[in-house]
This record gives C-alpha cells, sequence and structure tokens, in this order.
C-alpha cells in the first residue's frame, strides 16, 4: 500500500519554487551580462589593435623610403667605386657620385633610425584591455560572491 503525501497546505512548496524562478533568472541575466561583457571587451581589443596597426602602418612607410634611399646611396656608391677604378685610367667622374651617394645613405640611415627608435616607442599590448579584464574579474568575483550569498539565504 502506497501512501502519498501531501502538503498540510498548499503554500508551503510556493516558495521554494518562486526561490528556483528566481535563481534560473539571476543565472539568465549573469550568462546575458557574461557574453554582453565579453563582445564589449573583444571590440575595444580590437579597437586598440587597430589603433597599434595604425601607428607601425605609418612608421613602417617611413622605413620604406629610408629603405628605398639607402638602397639609392648603395647603388650610387657601387656606381662611384666603378667609376674610381675607371677613373684610375682616365677621367675625374666619380667625385660626384661619391658625394651623392654619401648624401643618400646619411639621410636614409638617419630616417631609419628616426623610424625604428619611435617604433620601440609603441607599446603593442591593449592596455585598456588588459585593465578592463582585471575589473571585470573583480566584478564577476564579487557578483558570484553576492550570488552564493543569495543562494545560502
Amino acid at each position: 500500500m502506497q501512501r502519498e503525501i501531501t502538503p498540510r497546505r498548499e503554500s508551503e512548496f510556493r516558495p521554494v519554487q518562486r526561490e528556483r524562478e528566481g535563481f534560473s533568472d539571476l543565472l539568465r541575466q549573469l550568462a546575458d551580462e557574461t557574453a554582453s561583457l565579453v563582445r564589449q571587451e573583444v571590440n575595444l581589443a580590437r579597437l586598440e589593435m587597430k589603433e597599434t596597426a595604425s601607428a607601425f602602418g605609418k612608421d613602417a612607410v617611413r622605413l620604406g623610403i629610408a629603405t628605398g634611399l639607402v638602397a639609392a646611396g648603395a647603388l650610387a656608391l657601387t656606381a662611384c667605386l666603378i667609376l674610381v677604378v675607371g677613373n684610375l685610367l682616365d677621367g675625374a667622374y666619380w667625385a660626384g657620385a661619391l658625394i651623392v651617394g654619401a648624401v643618400l645613405l646619411l639621410i636614409g640611415g638617419l630616417m631609419a633610425r628616426s623610424a625604428v627608435k619611435d617604433m620601440k616607442r609603441i607599446d603593442i599590448k591593449p592596455e585598456e584591455t588588459i585593465e578592463t579584464l582585471g575589473e571585470d574579474k573583480r566584478w564577476l568575483q564579487r557578483e558570484a560572491r553576492d550570488f552564493r550569498r543569495a543562494a545560502m539565504s
């Protein structure tokens, strides 16, 4: 013979069901807020990386121009060397090539040094994202602690 257990009063089970509904609402809200937070952090990281790439791009262009000038200077010095050897035999065409080559190498070298120096100053870490991730971690820890307290009481 089975015996049914019925509550003395129907209201005895209502608070438990309300707590379960409140609990699932809290979980749903936490999941929604966490997803939103992750999306915001990804967008922030993307924006910071875009800014960093833009700064590197500008310096890379300068470095490319400097490299072109250095290459032109090296070609001029090579031509100068050829002319010096040729001049040993007859003429003075080497002086012009030597001056132009030296000036181009000097300008290119200075530009390259400046561009590399500027590139070293750029911080590639997404500082804001790292900072907000730390804040988010602390926020999530507080939420979890508050959630545990609410679930225990």
